[in-house]
This record gives C-alpha cells, sequence and structure tokens, in this order.
C-alpha cells in the first residue's frame, strides 16, 4: 500500500487535488493549522486492489505531525470483487505516522450497492495496510427485517465477510399481507455474514446455539 507519508508530501505540493474535479480549494491558516474546504483524498492499495475515497466539506491540517482531522467525513472503499462499502461519521482522523484511520461519532456503514444493510456503531480504527476492519465496539446490525446486537467483529474487505461475536439476532416474519406472523430469536457466540450469497452461519463455544420462534398470529 502507498504509504501515508507520500500522500501527505502531495497535499502540501499540490493541495488544489484535494478537491478533484472542482476549480480550486479555499484553504486558510489559523493556528498553525491547514484548514481545507471541500476536502477529497484518493489512496490505492495495488496490494488488494483497494481504492480508499475520503471526501469531506471541511477538514484541518496539522503541520506538527501531518495528521489530518476531518468533519462529516464520507469513506468509500472500492473493491475490484465488488465488495464496496460505505463508511459516513461525524469525524474522522488519518494518522499519518501509524498509517491509520479513526473514524467516530455516529459512524454508519453500509454496502453501496444495498444501503438497506448497515452497521451502527461509536468508533472503529483501521490499519490501511490491511484489509480487515477491526470493529472494536459494540454493533447494531440491520439487514431486511432483522437485527444483530454483536459485542465486535472483524470485516474483511477482499472476501466481504463479516465475523461478529456475542451476537442476539432477531428477526420479523411477515405474511404476503404483510402481516407480522412470527419472530425468530438466536442467541450465539460466533456469526458470520458472507456478502456472495447473502448468507449468515451461527456457532457457540462448547455450547448450543439459541434458537426461539415466537408465534403472534395462529389460526
Amino acid at each position: 500500500m502507498n504509504k501515508l507519508p507520500l500522500i501527505l508530501f502531495t497535499i502540501f505540493s499540490v493541495l488544489p487535488l484535494f478537491a478533484c474535479q472542482k476549480s480550486q480549494v479555499n484553504t486558510k491558516i489559523l493556528d498553525n493549522k491547514s484548514y481545507i474546504n471541500d476536502f477529497e483524498l484518493i489512496q490505492e492499495n495495488t496490494n488488494n486492489n483497494t481504492r480508499v475515497k475520503i471526501t469531506s466539506p471541511h477538514a484541518n491540517l496539522d503541520p506538527s505531525n501531518n495528521n489530518i482531522e476531518i468533519t462529516d467525513s464520507s469513506i468509500d472503499i472500492l473493491n475490484t470483487k465488488g465488495n464496496d462499502i460505505n463508511i459516513i461519521s461525524g469525524k474522522s482522523s488519518l494518522n499519518n505516522y501509524k498509517n491509520l484511520i479513526r473514524v467516530y461519532k455516529d459512524v454508519k456503514i453500509s454496502l453501496i450497492n444495498n444501503k438497506n444493510s448497515f452497521i451502527i456503531t461509536d468508533s472503529f480504527d483501521w490499519d490501511l495496510s490491511k484489509s480487515t476492519i477491526d470493529l472494536n465496539n459494540p454493533l447494531l446490525i440491520n439487514f431486511d427485517n432483522t437485527t444483530i446486537s454483536s459485542s465486535n467483529g472483524l470485516y474483511n474487505i477482499d472476501s466481504g465477510q463479516l465475523e461478529i461475536n456475542n451476537n442476539i439476532f432477531n428477526r420479523n416474519i411477515f405474511n404476503k399481507e404483510a402481516k407480522q406472523i412470527y419472530q425468530i430469536k438466536i442467541i450465539a457466540d460466533l456469526a458470520r455474514w458472507n456478502k456472495d450469497g447473502n448468507s449468515l452461519e451461527f456457532s457457540s463455544n462448547d455450547k448450543q446455539v439459541e434458537a426461539t420462534v415466537d408465534f403472534l398470529s395462529i389460526k
């Protein structure tokens, strides 16, 4: 993966490229920081054919450490295998020395081609040299008619597989009249979701997976 020092050198030398396809980038210097409007940064990962695109209406660059603080960020992670996701958050930051991005404050992770499938969390850190994102805070996951509460998880960008821990799965089943007829609840230590098959697999350590079906309407 291209290292952030090279990217940040480009920031200093060719600052207008932050606003791709825009006429100019407006910046101002205050308190030794560079404040950037219409921020855009693109990083290519040639090792796993992944492209990361970060956009924001506002960002600032701290020249003392070359770190970037980003407000209302939108991060697109584009993979040649089609495992594309979008991450929006109130705040994010790029750590130059650790090659790390931190995303926090009202974080929402969704599939670009299916906005109805998403994850809500407080924050996560991602080492940009890796193809896995460590979701190290509690997660609320939403699929169609389904929610999953999890303690943490791991998403593999290359395979499109999500692994989540300490899960409570809830699904509502409706009839053809759109009336809810029963609920399914599953408690499991580990769950794996695969994007390609849109499938979920549950397992537990040294115990059975707990499953409950509540019938709401029986005639």
